[in-house]
């Protein structure tokens, strides 16, 4: 028997199977039968939301044969074992988009590595 996943969505409330990394992440930490246990109370659901949206984000690349087609930028297609301890099977997931897990302000808060503007600009003024 295969088991599908159900995954909870906090941009629309809505819940079905994804292969969104970062919903599957989401599920990961809150689910109290295989996962974390941890209480969405505890969890920065907006950065959830906008990782998810990135991780949606259509992108193109090249087939085998060099044509272009699009495909969502990241996607979450692989086996966890339930078995193993939490930090490995989150650090397992987080790969699939590149993600790290930040804990800032009582909150466990997704970030993926994606390029952004500088919030800092070094000039003369700053630099010894």
């Amino acid at each position: 028997m295969d088991l599908i996943e159900i995954f909870y969505d906090p941009r629309d409330g809505s819940t079905a199977w994804s292969d969104n990394p970062a919903l599957c992440m989401l599920d990961y930490l809150n689910n109290d039968i295989y996962g974390c246990k941890i209480p969405l109370e505890n969890i920065d659901l907006d950065s959830f939301k906008t990782e998810a949206n990135y991780c949606d984000e259509l992108v193109t690349v090249k087939d085998t044969a060099g044509r272009d087609r699009s495909q969502k930028r990241y996607t979450c297609n692989g086996v966890i074992n339930t078995d193993d301890n939490c930090l490995n099977n989150m650090n397992k997931i987080l790969t699939s988009m590149r993600g790290m897990l930040v804990f800032t302000s009582g909150k466990y808060k997704l970030k993926i590595d994606k390029l952004e503007s500088a919030t800092f600009e070094f000039t003369e003024s700053n630099i010894l």
